[in-house]
């Protein structure tokens, strides 16, 4: 089963830097909105929808602001009325995840592909 940490690893003190760690949190929010958008129906089971859903918005906030600052630093408070406004909309911010994810070497595909296996490990009770 493929691995956030083998997709995008959190980095090491030295390679952090605003797009490597950003990264990280990109693909994080992709593999939780991935789950909340295609694999969770909140009908049945609501908590687990919340959850992935919830983490998909902090992670898309965490990497949003990094890949702004990495991207033109001093923007602080252009970028903070931006991360308001895209999480007023989490459906729409998918697209953004793979941009940066592509942007950053990262393969978004494989973080949706972790997605998948995730709902389908979570449905069979953790079971191969």
């Amino acid at each position: 089963m493929s691995s956030l940490h083998d997709i995008a690893p959190f980095p090491s003190v030295h390679d952090a830097t605003a797009k490597s760690i950003g990264a990280h949190y990109a693909a994080l929010a992709l593999l939780h909105h991935t789950l909340a958008m295609d694999h969770l129906d909140p009908r049945k089971d609501r908590d687990a929808y919340h959850r992935s859903a919830n983490m998909a918005i902090l992670a898309y906030g965490v990497a949003h602001l990094l890949h702004a600052f990495a991207e033109i630093p001093g923007r602080g408070d252009e970028a903070a009325l931006e991360l308001w406004q895209d999480t007023m909309n989490p459906p729409a911010f998918g697209p953004q995840l793979w941009e940066w994810l592509a942007g950053a070497g990262v393969n978004p595909a494989e973080v949706v592909k972790a997605a998948a296996e995730a709902a389908q490990a979570e449905q069979s009770g953790g079971q191969s």
